[in-house]
């Protein structure tokens, strides 16, 4: 992707990362508003006006992630509600479950991943009112990833810390909220299945089947995009990354949606895609993510 995407994504993921680890590194919430305020204090910083009276008397030091971030912001002239909006994503959850129910989980991901993505489009050149279509792709390809993520995030957090993440209300839905049955749930395997293993592996299918539908529409959303001519080729590979999602969704359905088998997906192998692969679609400027 052009070096002004790649730059902006590289430093809107680390700023994300930054965030995303807050919850569980912190050992109590108050530590972890502590934390949260200080990157508040750096957007503060870093969106300040240029008169040193403007400028906030907290600064972040030369933490290389501040830097980035500030160069980034200030050359792509990024809207500060983004990056406030993935910091918020992650300060309401700090106290308890990320979410209640599907619904709720939903806003989470757009919230909390689709911004990176709206960021590469203005770092492209690309606004929402020059093309609606591409910033609608962006908002379906953060929810993929996030449905994707929290499940890989919430598998490992159950396995290393025995904490479920999953939706409290999804899990009474099908009748596995109570500990002994999610533990009951969680021991299933595709090869041991069990009653309760199966209940959880519907609400895994139901979550998986939304990731799909965010999938299917993003491709639709860039077809459109493509159609019209407001997205260019070069602003296309802002959604270069996302190549390989659909063998990830297929990886899944062969795995019959046990949960805790899911917890590799956060890595890059898992979607089993070849630096060739990447390498051809960049040179042809052509995002396929039918496979």
């Amino acid at each position: 992707m052009p070096s002004a995407v790649r730059r902006c994504a590289l430093a809107l993921t680390a700023y994300s990362i930054e965030l995303s680890q807050i919850r569980d590194a912190a050992s109590d919430a108050q530590l972890a508003q502590m934390r949260l305020q200080y990157w508040r204090d750096c957007l503060d910083l870093i969106y300040a006006g240029p008169d040193e009276a403007d400028r906030p008397v907290i600064l972040p030091g030369e933490y290389p992630v501040v830097r980035e971030l500030e160069q980034v912001v200030r050359r792509n002239q990024l809207p500060k509600h983004y990056l406030e909006k993935l910091l918020i994503s992650r300060e309401r959850y700090l106290g308890g479950r990320i979410c209640s129910d599907l619904a709720e989980l939903h806003r989470y991901c757009e919230a909390a991943f689709s911004p990176v993505y709206y960021c590469m489009l203005l770092s492209a050149g690309v606004t929402k009112d020059s093309c609606p279509a591409a910033f609608s792709a962006a908002s379906h390809a953060g929810r993929l990833v996030g449905l994707l993520r929290f499940l890989s995030a919430s598998a490992n957090i159950m396995i290393n810390r025995g904490r479920c993440e999953l939706p409290e209300a999804e899990l009474r839905r099908h009748g596995i909220a109570s500990p002994e049955n999610l533990h009951s749930a969680a021991k299933a395997t595709a090869e041991q299945p069990n009653e309760h293993g199966n209940s959880l592996a519907n609400l895994i299918k139901e979550i998986v089947g939304s990731a799909e539908a965010h999938h299917q529409c993003l491709s639709a959303d860039l077809e459109k995009a493509a159609a019209t001519g407001c997205l260019s080729a070069d602003a296309r590979l802002c959604f270069l990354p996302l190549i390989g999602y659909r063998s990830l969704l297929w990886q899944i359905d062969r795995a019959n949606y046990v949960w805790l088998s899911l917890r590799s997906l956060h890595r890059p192998e898992a979607t089993l895609v070849s630096p060739a692969r990447l390498l051809l679609c960049k040179w042809l400027r052509k995002i396929d993510l039918s496979v």
